[in-house]
């Protein structure tokens, strides 16, 4: 939670953390009352700032608590990975002062931390095999726009590394559990195992032929990215008779740029989340203010706004959220009245 005023900015972790009166709950424990929880922590046990001398606050979902932070009063052990904070923080960093359209660009921004860090653990001699593959990512921006090349190579090769070296490195009776790896631990892997990066730029390269053509110029990573909202219930045939999918375009992004598409490890190459609701508030003037809402402003798939926002979500096209009453009425097309009922006997 972010607050700002008279001039000052603040930001405080809030959220319901149990006391306990042992043990950090990480681990299953006897129910005799020894571990049972005596109520919640003070919110202001947690982490918080205020008029940070950098002048912003950013959250991404990481592992925000500071290096010396006390183990008893952690709240929390399961965070995603830093690169998206990292790359909003060189942003801001860069930026002394922030326009909307600035942010607007930032929730948008599609660089790749760990691609940048891939390509340049890329073999200094590939293979005959291997050799497109690499020149097309070394000569890539880095970006995962949603008609880039280079993006969708990227993605396949990543992932066939990442199916490598999870090989090499988990026992059999654990290849059940561990499904997936770090990009940190796959990275590092990759530095040390220059066969393996060689051998997964051959088969990428070959697998992106059949997945996307045998032309490279043709190749999108939208083409596989797509994104497909379904309802929860769907596998019921009447609900989803009901509610059909809104469907038909892909995305950039993946799940480790700040433009956040989440990716699965397959077999599909769906957007499988990320960030539906999107805003960018101008506190100096609030019907300046910018929003997104995938995939619509209603449940009704009779409405005309079930899937208004599905397209300008994809392509980034902020659409306006007005706030004083004029600018509301301005842009009001129905008026829905509600009054209550007569009093029940």
């Amino acid at each position: 939670m972010c607050i700002r005023d008279s001039g000052n900015t603040g930001w405080q972790v809030i959220g319901f953390v149990p006391q306990r009166k042992a043990g950090d709950g990480l681990l299953p424990v006897p129910g005799d009352g020894r571990y049972d929880w005596t109520g919640y922590k003070d919110f202001r046990a947690l982490p918080s700032e205020y008029n940070p001398a950098r002048g912003w606050f950013a959250s991404a979902n990481q592992n925000n608590l500071p290096a010396d932070w006390p183990k008893a009063r952690v709240p929390a052990y399961s965070f995603r990975d830093p690169y998206r904070y990292e790359r909003i923080a060189q942003v801001l960093a860069a930026q002394p002062r922030h326009t909307l359209a600035d942010s607007v660009a930032l929730q948008h921004d599609t660089f790749s931390t760990p691609a940048m860090q891939f390509v340049a653990a890329l073999p200094d001699a590939p293979s005959a095999a291997a050799k497109p593959a690499a020149t097309m990512l070394a000569g890539w921006n880095l970006r995962l726009d949603r008609g880039s090349a280079a993006a969708a190579l990227y993605e396949i090769v990543w992932r066939d590394l990442s199916k490598r070296v999870l090989a090499e490195l988990v026992p059999d009776r654990a290849k059940a559990l561990v499904t997936d790896i770090a990009p940190s631990i796959l990275l590092a892997e990759a530095k040390k195992r220059p066969a393996l990066v060689d051998a997964a730029l051959a088969s990428g390269w070959q697998e992106a032929q059949r997945l996307l053509g045998a032309q490279p110029a043709a190749w999108r990573w939208d083409t596989l990215h797509q994104v497909r909202i379904t309802h929860p219930l769907s596998r019921i045939p009447a609900i989803a008779a009901a509610f059909p999918p809104i469907e038909g375009s892909g995305s950039g992004g993946d799940s480790y740029t700040v433009m956040a598409r989440w990716l699965g490890d397959g077999p599909s190459w769906r957007t499988g989340g990320g960030a539906s609701y999107i805003q960018v508030i101008d506190v100096g003037g609030w019907d300046n203010s910018l929003m997104l809402n995938l995939p619509g402003q209603s449940n009704d798939p009779k409405s005309p706004h079930y899937r208004d926002q599905y397209a300008p979500w994809i392509d980034g096209q902020m659409q306006p959220m007005p706030f004083s009453r004029a600018a509301v009425d301005a842009q009001a097309t129905t008026r829905t009245l509600l009054q209550p009922g007569q009093p029940r006997r």
